[in-house]
């Protein structure tokens, strides 16, 4: 997860709560990281301090910073800031950050978070890619998200989902979950894998176990191809889910599955990937996460 905060804050953030500054001029005192790409131009930050006309400055943040970067990338190379010091000072051994979940990055600047901030605009847009920002709060830093990826029926064990392996794979999920401690669990939606998933999320919730299901629609006619019945069950497993979020307008079409995979990956701690390692809508967001440094955990069905 990546949190924003500012520089106040600063001595109550946990050891393992990284901060990486994001302004153009850190204060006095201040030895830790820095990223610049994402600080605020000079030239329109001064102009606003003058005038602290918002919409100016949102504009300029958007043209002449946000614009121009790759939030992926982005992500990425904040990681890769975590460098072999930071490591040994926080005694991970052979373990890149992204492979633990209480590893995280906030982004710091300088206003209290009712303030106009561009950290706030950074977040924004970020989430708009699917990534958990979030301000930090002490009382939310114990969340942690897995996405699942998996094959379609026809490529595991056909659409008898009361066959026995179903109900194996079904319960390892359930078992995965809780050995990781999942607070939320990220569905796609499609049959087969990820809608086995969802159910392993229902049967937990239902059991009292602390999760919550978010189910990631890819588009605005998602199932409107398949039986009746399938599209009964789709609509029960929506009636349960704790979250729903549409990530394209669009109409169906197959690319928007992709669309979808990685909107669910940026927003993961942690891909499941209930994979036979064939090529593949599930191979590409293997493939995804790997290029993202989430921590991938793979179930040859």
């Amino acid at each position: 997860m990546i949190f924003t905060s500012y520089f106040a804050q600063l001595k109550s953030l946990p050891e393992n709560v990284i901060p990486i500054a994001i302004c153009g001029k850190t204060p006095a005192g201040y030895d830790g990281l820095i990223y610049e790409k994402l600080a605020p131009k000079y030239k329109f930050f001064m102009e606003w301090k003058k005038n602290h006309d918002n919409n100016y400055y949102i504009e300029c943040f958007n043209e002449q910073i946000l614009s121009k970067l790759d939030t992926s990338q982005v992500i990425k190379e904040l990681y890769d800031m975590l460098d072999d010091s930071l490591k040994d000072q926080l005694k991970i051994v052979n373990c890149p950050p992204w492979e633990r979940k209480d590893i995280h990055v906030a982004l710091i600047c300088y206003e209290n978070p009712d303030n106009f901030c561009h950290r706030h605009l950074v977040a924004s847009w970020l989430i708009d890619a699917g990534f958990d920002v979030d301000e930090w709060q002490k009382e939310i830093f114990e969340e942690y998200v897995i996405a699942v990826t998996g094959h379609r029926p026809n490529k595991l064990y056909g659409y008898d989902t009361d066959d026995e392996r179903y109900i194996s794979l079904k319960e390892q999920m359930k078992e995965f979950l809780i050995k990781k401690g999942c607070t939320k669990a990220v569905s796609g939606m499609a049959l087969g894998v990820d809608q086995l998933f969802a159910e392993a999320v229902i049967e937990l919730k239902e059991s009292g176990y602390n999760i919550k299901l978010h189910c990631a629609i890819p588009c605005r006619n998602h199932p409107c191809k398949w039986p009746k019945k399938s599209q009964e069950h789709y609509q029960w497993i929506l009636s349960k889910a704790d979250e729903v979020v549409l990530v394209t307008d669009a109409v169906y079409s197959p690319w928007l599955m992709q669309v979808r995979n990685k909107f669910m990956v940026n927003m993961a701690d942690e891909v499941l990937a209930i994979w036979d390692g064939s090529e593949g809508g599930t191979g590409n967001c293997v493939k995804y996460a790997n290029e993202t440094n989430k921590k991938v955990t793979i179930i040859n069905p």
